[in-house]
């Protein structure tokens, strides 16, 4: 007779797992390699937030409901794609770089969902 099983087994996500292998396809300060994002995210940055959150497969509503939602759009970004990052230097640069971070996930989920098709 078998034994029941009494714990689950957990995955371990650790210092062996990192650094994440990618790297992101257009660097932080490129914000003007597409104009069309660059554009779209200046002059309708919130807009252009909630497609962002729903190509996460995240609520729209993160962009009008959650200070700082960029932080958290940039993070599952880099989880996503396997992205090297800690969430310090997310912070950093959506609280300094703000336009830019925006311009950067903008244009990863693009090359992300062209790639992928």
């Amino acid at each position: 007779m078998a034994l029941p099983i009494t714990t689950q087994p957990k995955a371990e996500i650790g210092p062996k797992d990192y650094p994440l292998p990618n790297d992101w396809n257009v660097g932080l300060f490129n914000c003007c390699d597409d104009m069309k994002i660059c554009c779209l995210t200046t002059f309708c940055g919130l807009c252009y937030g909630c497609m962002m959150a729903s190509k996460l497969d995240e609520n729209p509503m993160i962009v009008c409901c959650v200070p700082q939602w960029l932080i958290p759009v940039r993070v599952k970004t880099r989880m996503m794609y396997g992205i090297n990052g800690n969430i310090c230097t997310d912070c950093l640069a959506v609280n300094f770089c703000g336009p830019c971070v925006m311009c950067q996930v903008a244009n990863q989920l693009k090359y992300n969902i062209v790639v992928n098709a």
